[in-house]
């Protein structure tokens, strides 16, 4: 029997009320570890009358939504985001937690990815998030079960 893998979840609800989803996209993933993203970094408005985003949509707008199959750090387990929701990645995970929500860095330490609904941004006030972790404690025999 393999190490027990707990996915340490929770839900918040976001108080910043700024921005808009970010827009989906039908490239092919650039990264072997997932099949599907629905959303790629934005690329930068080049019209002048567009309104300025906030530091945080711009953070967002750089933020890739992945769906489908997708393989969180460490190779431990593999991931299928379903229609409707999508997996931001560590790097994208501490950007949420730490740059745009205000959280201390240490909050990050050994987040795997966050699940995020697609349907709502994450600067809406309905929105919320489950964080992914990993804990190894260890294998428990049958015997002892």
């Amino acid at each position: 029997m393999t190490n027990t893998m707990q996915l340490t979840t929770f839900a918040i609800v976001l108080f910043s009320a700024l921005g808009t989803a970010t827009a989906a996209s039908n490239s092919p993933p650039s990264d072997p570890s997932h099949t599907e993203t629905t959303s790629s970094p934005a690329e930068p408005s080049e019209s002048k009358d567009a309104p300025e985003s906030s530091p945080e949509q711009k953070l967002v707008d750089h933020m890739v939504m992945r769906i489908g199959e997708n393989q969180l750090p460490g190779g431990k387990a593999n991931i299928r985001v379903t229609e409707g929701f999508a997996l931001l990645d560590a790097k994208d995970a501490k950007t949420l937690l730490v740059e745009i929500y205000g959280n201390p860095p240490d909050v990050a330490e050994g987040v795997l990815g966050v699940i995020v609904p697609t349907e709502v941004s994450v600067l809406d006030d309905a929105s919320w998030f489950a964080v992914l972790t990993y804990e190894d404690d260890g294998h428990v025999s049958d015997d002892d079960a």
